[in-house]
Parts: structure tokens; sequence; C-alpha cells
């Protein structure tokens, strides 16, 4: 079975993680062919999360809107683990970025959604790139 994912941002991310999840519950990740076609280098954010913006873009959303923003279990199979991933939430207490617990709302930085989002889609192409499940092309269709 052969497919691509055009464009990697947010959205690429997330039917990249719910495909490769359903891959392995029905077992046929064995027979996927994945290519996926971006032409940025920050995979994951797309332009509007990217890591290398101003500081001074702030996302219009509160940390609260944010803290839905869920994790992404262990995907198993016989061949290799994808690790965890961790809540928008817990990543930011992780890496010493606080949400505020306070009724006050916090706005952060577009580049801070955008390293989480860039260290999740990390996280899972690095497992199958080395495994041969995907094909990452650094280019415009």
């Amino acid at each position: 079975m052969r497919l691509a994912i055009v464009g990697f941002g947010p959205r690429g991310l997330f039917c990249l993680e719910q495909l490769i999840k359903a891959a392995i519950t029905n077992s046929k990740l064995s027979k996927l062919e994945l290519s996926i076609f971006e032409p940025n280098e920050n995979w994951g954010t797309g332009l509007a999360w990217r890591i290398n913006q101003s500081q001074a873009n702030w996302v219009n959303i509160s940390d609260a809107a944010l803290k839905d923003l869920p994790s992404r279990a262990e995907l198993v199979c016989s061949a290799f683990t994808i690790k965890a991933f961790p809540s928008y939430t817990n990543w930011c207490k992780t890496n010493g970025l606080s949400q505020q617990d306070t009724e006050k709302d916090n706005y952060p930085e577009r580049s801070q959604i955008g390293h989480y989002l860039h260290q999740r889609a990390c996280s899972i192409l690095k497992v199958l790139e080395e495994n041969k499940k995907i094909k990452r092309v650094k280019k415009k269709l």
C-alpha cells in the first residue's frame, strides 16, 4: 500500500500518527510504503508555528485552550517501538516553560508551540526512517 502525505505541518503530523497507529493495530505496517513531501526544514510546524520566527509573535489562544493538546501513546509493533510523546502541558512543565496554573490567561510565543510540534514530529520520523517505513522528500509538489 503506497501513500503520501503532502505537507507536514501539524495536520500532516496528526495524519502520520493516526496512520501508523491504525497500521500497527491492523497488522498492515509491513505493507505500508509512505512518502512525506515537505519543503520546510522544521517538519511538523507548518508556517504558523515555525521555530525560527520572531519572539514577538504570540499565540492568540491561551494556555488554557492548549491544555487539551493530547499526548501520543507508545506505538509498538513487532519490529520497533515509537516512544510515547507528552501532552503540550506536560512538555512545557518538563522543559521549564511554565504554563500558568492561575486563572490569568497566558499566551505563549508561536515558536514555543513550534518547538513542541517539531520535537514530536522528529520523535516519530526518526524511528520510521531508521526502520525504512517512510521516505521524506524535501520539496513542493
